[in-house]
């Protein structure tokens, strides 16, 4: 199931789309991060103008409409020193704003981190376009983050390629040193350092004060053991914001990886909206659930007519 933001377009920015324009005729949309649209921005009347307008906004990213051949040549620039949380909203509401455009009125599709490969006019190179879901497209970006800050310093950690996680995580013990019966973690995201932070660690004590113990208020991973499993938890909450929604759905998955890459083992992931959505009786001790098992009535299988003797 690919992951969408939440974030569409315009009526102005699908009104200038639908109208008659001739060949060479450019438009540039961008989110608007506080109405949660993507708006029209700026018209161009050649690819040199708009090529020389990007240059000048180097780290911005935008998607670019191109008229040329009677279609709509799509192209979707997120520069390599643009933000991660950034280049995954773009990624993850591309597919939404061409689905509203109409992929009727769309030629080509692709993505560019440089204006001047603008110069080259890439979408008419004749290959057959591939159509990536959305999350591919943050994977891309993910991906390309990671190649260009494989890095440790301050203490802080850059979790390896493997793991799939665009963020840095804030190590101040190792993990598997804070880990322990009873105990839940919970980590949350900060978007502005870009790290993944231990938030709070708590002894709840059972089930349901561990679902009182964990944030309602914003998305958030929660590791909780009891015995010798180990749960992983993620909640986004109904309220959460669409970046967070997007940032925390993208590195989820690396983030179990690099708690199973810590000397740990996940034995079983949860995925709610609210923390209240979590089912209680697969967080309780094992000794409990077989208790409630042994405690269930039993039906004995009713016998089958007798045969009659002749």
């Amino acid at each position: 199931m690919s992951t969408q933001s939440g974030i569409t377009a315009s009526k102005h920015l699908l009104d200038e789309i639908n109208n008659g324009r001739g060949d060479g005729f450019v438009i540039l949309g961008q989110i608007d991060e506080s109405s949660t649209e993507i708006e029209h921005r700026k018209d161009f009347t050649s690819v040199d103008e708009l090529q020389e307008y990007l240059e000048l906004k180097a780290t911005q990213p935008c998607y670019i409409f191109i008229r040329e051949g009677g279609l709509w040549q799509f192209v979707s620039y997120t520069p390599d020193v643009a933000r991660v949380r950034e280049k995954m909203l773009y990624a993850s509401s591309k597919n939404t704003l061409l689905r509203q455009v109409g992929t009727n009125k769309i030629g080509r599709s692709i993505l560019i981190t440089e204006a001047r490969e603008l110069a080259a006019r890439p979408w008419a190179v004749d290959e057959s376009p591939k159509a990536y879901t959305e999350d591919e497209l943050i994977k891309t970006e993910v991906d390309r983050k990671l190649q260009s800050e494989m890095n440790v310093s301050g203490g802080r950690k850059l979790v390896s390629m493997s793991t799939g996680v665009a963020f840095k995580i804030s190590e101040e013990q190792p993990l598997s040193d804070l880990v322990s019966d009873g105990v839940a973690l919970i980590f949350g995201i900060d978007l502005q350092d870009e790290q993944i932070k231990l938030r709070a660690r708590k002894t709840p004590g059972s089930a349901s004060a561990l679902v009182g113990a964990i944030d309602r208020d914003s998305p958030s991973y929660t590791l909780y053991q009891d015995e010798a499993r180990l749960f992983f938890i993620y909640t986004c909450p109904s309220g959460s914001k669409v970046k967070e929604r997007m940032v925390y759905a993208a590195n989820k998955q690396g983030f179990a990886n690099y708690v199973n890459e810590s000397g740990l083992r996940i034995t079983e992931t949860f995925e709610v909206g609210d923390p209240d959505e979590l089912e209680l009786t697969a967080l309780e001790p094992q000794q409990s659930q077989q208790a409630q098992e042994d405690m269930k009535p039993k039906f004995s299988r009713p016998k089958g007519p007798q045969r009659r003797s002749k």
